[in-house]
């Protein structure tokens, strides 16, 4: 888990870049103008690959005798 980290609004102006690739990286930031918080920016949420997966996996038989071989495997080690 990234921890949230705190910049000034000066040191923001200074180091953007750094904070746009902590920013890729995950990382959490928290605004300070005068000693108060006065925003938070976070990264954004990126689209999951698999939504843009155009191929749909699919069984070609029932999921039972696809799967009961495995349990007969399995068996000897549970």
């Amino acid at each position: 888990m990234y921890t949230m980290k705190s910049i000034t609004v000066t040191s923001l102006r200074k180091e953007l870049f750094h904070v746009i690739d902590d920013l890729k990286n995950g990382e959490i930031y928290e605004i300070v103008r005068k000693g108060k918080i006065v925003g938070r920016i976070t990264p954004a949420k990126l689209p999951d690959w698999r939504d843009k997966v155009r191929d749909k996996p699919k069984l070609l038989m029932d999921s039972e005798a696809a799967f009961s071989p495995l349990f007969e495997e399995w068996k000897e080690y549970l």
